[in-house]
């Protein structure tokens, strides 16, 4: 079964983020991740209610923990708090 997997970054690190993707790709074309991040989501939508329901539905949870990741409010204070919040939720809790 798939795994789902969030991405947190800041977008000032779109070129590591390409990067990732390609480093991911194989563990995608093999069915054993599907991955998610914010540029999914589509015109009109809620940026905030699409983030926290991604992130909450997700398997696994990667930052890309740069200098600009930790400097981003948005980033730090909601989603790496969220995804730490979860971390100690007991499985079935969430």
């Amino acid at each position: 079964m798939s795994k789902k997997v969030f991405i947190s970054y800041s977008h000032v690190d779109q070129a590591l983020i390409d990067r990732l993707h390609k480093h991911l790709a194989h563990l995608q074309r093999d069915g054993t991740i599907s991955e998610w991040y914010d540029r999914e989501i589509h015109a009109g939508g809620n940026i905030g209610n699409e983030v926290m329901a991604a992130l909450d539905s997700a398997d696994i949870f990667i930052a890309c923990a740069s200098p600009d990741y930790i400097a981003s409010n948005y980033c730090y204070e909601r989603e790496l708090n969220r995804a730490l919040e979860r971390e100690k939720t007991p499985i079935g809790m969430a």
